[in-house]
């Protein structure tokens, strides 16, 4: 069974991570420099760009549930959440980013997000109270 507040909770712990990560507290001058964006540019859609991040973390925090069962232990929960984010997401990330010449910095930050999206999201999982 579908624990819907624990996947709601997780979501949003990991949506709102995106949002420091990607803030200019942490890497967003050098994500713009990277991917030679403005840092005044505008998204052309937000509520579209903001509305599918939430949705596919969404969908991250669900199948993570559905991998880890209703109650995982925290060292299972982050083993896994390791092991997607980063064996599988940024190892993924990198065959693309080596093809598309993107610069090994620009593959650190995005890789590194998403191992600490889905950490998260597993020990936000993993606390949840019975």
């Amino acid at each position: 069974m579908i624990n819907i507040w624990a996947v709601l909770s997780a979501t949003i712990v990991a949506y709102l991570a995106g949002a420091v990560w990607y803030s200019p507290l942490l890497f967003f001058n050098r994500w713009c420099k990277e991917t030679d964006t403005s840092p005044q540019a505008e998204l052309v859609s937000p509520i579209r760009v903001y509305g599918l991040t939430f949705l596919s973390t969404l969908i991250s925090a669900l199948i993570m549930h559905w991998l880890l069962g209703p109650h995982p232990a925290l060292p299972d929960a982050l083993l896994l959440g390791g092991a997607i984010g980063g064996g599988m997401v940024a190892a993924s990330q990198g065959i693309n980013y080596q093809f598309s010449q993107h610069s090994l910095c620009l593959w650190l930050i995005d890789g590194g997000f998403h191992c600490l999206r889905f950490l998260l999201i597993g020990l936000v999982l993993s606390l949840w109270p019975v």
